[in-house]
C-alpha cells in the first residue's frame, strides 16, 4: 500500500519556494513511491500571489483570511481554530502529516485542533518558529506531547521550547531547513543581494545605513532587492532610502521564480541574511548557501548553527559592522571563495532535501524496509 503524506504548508504562496517544494514532492514520489501532496489555505505569510497548484499535487482549502492586528487580533484567532478542525478532517485521508508551524493560516493556534482530536495518522510538526501565545501561555505548548515528532530548526529554538514546556529533551529533534541543491552556473558574482521583505524586523535598515556609510567613504555600492514585498513595503522602506540620501542605490527586482531566484544568487558578491530577532533558521540563508553566495548573516536565533563557518557573522542593528564586512568581501576574492566553498559543501552535505527527508522519515520510522 503507497504511504500518503500530508504537508501542511504555506510554500504555495511563494513563486520561489513553490518550485523548491516541487523538488521535495518528488523526492517522496520517485524515492519512496510516497503519495505526497501539500494542503493548503491563504497564508499569512503573503497574500500577493494565488496560490500555485501544480497537477495533483496540493490539496486545496479555502477559508477566509483576517488580517492578524488589533482589534482583529482575537477574532483571527477563533478562525485560526476552525481552520484547525478543517486541518484535522482533510488529515484522515493521511497516514502520516507534516505540519510546518509558522504564522497565520499555519501559526500554532491551527495546530491546536489537530493535535488535540484523536486521529491516527502519524503527526510531524516542524517549529520554525514560537508564537506569542505558546511564551504568554506556556502551558498551551503541552499540546506537542500529542505529535509522534517535534522538530526545530536549531538549539536555540529547542532551549527556548524546553523552557516554555515539560516536553523531555529527547522528543524534541533538530531538522535541518530543506533546499534544492541547483547546478551551478559560471556567472560573475558582482552583486550585493537583499533577499526578502524590504522591513526593519528584516535588517533592510541596517542595510540602507551601511549603503550610506559606504557612500560617505566614496565606495558607494548598489543593493539589489528581491523577494516577495509589496508595493507597500516597497514604498516606505524607499521613503527610509530616500532620508539617507541612498535611494539611487537600490534595483527592486521583485519575485522570482526558483531558476531566476538561483541565477542571482550565483551572481552575488554578498547576500544579506540581517535578521533582527530570534530566528530558528532561514530560508533565504539555505537557499544562498546552495548556491554559494558569500553571506553576512545576524548573529541572533539560529542562523549561526545553520552558517557554520561559511560567512561572516555581525550583531544585529548594527550598519558599522555591516559595511565594514561589505568591504572586507568585495576587496577580498580568495575570502570570497573560500565563504562561498564552505556554504555551498554545507548545504549539499546536511540542508539538500534528500537529507532532510530522509533524516524525518527514519525519526519517525517510516523509511522504506527499515
Amino acid at each position: 500500500m503507497t504511504l500518503k503524506i500530508g504537508i501542511f504548508s504555506c510554500y504555495y504562496q511563494f513563486l520561489a519556494l513553490s518550485e523548491d517544494t516541487d523538488h521535495m514532492i518528488k523526492i517522496y514520489r520517485n524515492k519512496y513511491q510516497f503519495d505526497a501532496k501539500v494542503i493548503s489555505t491563504k497564508c499569512a505569510c503573503h497574500t500577493i500571489h494565488e496560490i500555485r497548484s501544480p497537477k495533483s499535487r496540493c490539496d486545496w482549502i479555502r477559508f477566509p483570511f483576517l488580517n492578524q492586528r488589533k482589534p482583529f487580533l482575537f477574532l483571527a484567532y477563533i478562525l485560526d481554530l476552525f481552520r484547525g478542525i478543517l486541518f484535522y478532517f482533510k488529515s484522515m485521508k493521511y497516514d502520516i502529516i507534516h505540519f510546518q508551524q509558522v504564522s497565520g493560516a499555519f501559526s500554532f493556534v491551527s495546530l491546536i485542533p489537530l493535535l488535540a482530536l484523536p486521529s491516527s495518522p502519524k503527526k510531524l510538526v516542524l517549529v520554525h518558529f514560537l508564537h506569542p501565545l505558546q511564551r504568554k501561555f506556556p502551558w498551551l505548548n503541552e499540546i506537542y506531547k500529542h505529535a509522534d515528532l517535534v522538530g526545530v530548526h536549531s538549539q536555540s529554538t529547542k532551549d527556548e521550547l524546553l523552557r516554555l514546556s515539560t516536553l523531555p529533551e529527547e522528543e524534541i529533534k533538530i531538522i535541518p531547513l530543506g533546499v534544492h541543491i541547483p547546478e551551478l552556473t559560471d556567472r560573475t558574482r558582482d552583486k550585493l543581494i537583499f533577499l526578502g521583505r524590504p522591513t526593519p524586523e528584516k535588517g533592510f535598515l541596517t542595510a540602507l545605513k551601511a549603503l550610506k556609510i559606504l557612500k560617505e567613504h566614496g565606495k558607494p555600492q548598489f543593493l539589489h532587492i528581491f523577494g516577495a514585498y509589496t508595493e507597500n513595503e516597497r514604498e516606505i522602506a524607499l521613503n527610509y532610502a530616500k532620508k539617507l540620501d541612498v535611494e539611487d542605490y537600490l534595483y527592486w527586482g521583485g519575485s522570482l521564480s526558483e531558476t531566476e531566484l538561483n541565477h542571482k544568487l550565483q551572481e552575488a558578491i554578498v547576500l544579506f541574511v540581517l535578521h533582527t530577532y530570534s530566528h530558528g533558521g532561514s530560508s533565504t540563508l539555505v537557499h544562498g548557501m546552495a548556491n554559494g553566495a558569500p553571506i553576512i548573516a545576524t548573529d541572533v536565533g539560529g542562523l549561526k548553527e545553520t552558517l557554520g563557518k561559511g560567512g561572516i557573522l555581525i550583531p544585529p542593528n548594527n550598519p558599522e559592522a555591516l559595511a565594514a564586512a561589505i568591504q572586507k568581501l568585495i576587496t577580498n576574492r580568495d575570502l570570497r571563495i573560500r565563504y562561498s566553498e564552505r556554504s555551498r559543501e554545507r548545504a549539499e552535505t546536511i540542508f539538500s532535501w534528500e537529507t532532510v527527508i530522509d533524516y524525518q522519515l527514519q525519526l519517525l520510522g517510516a523509511l522504506p524496509n527499515s
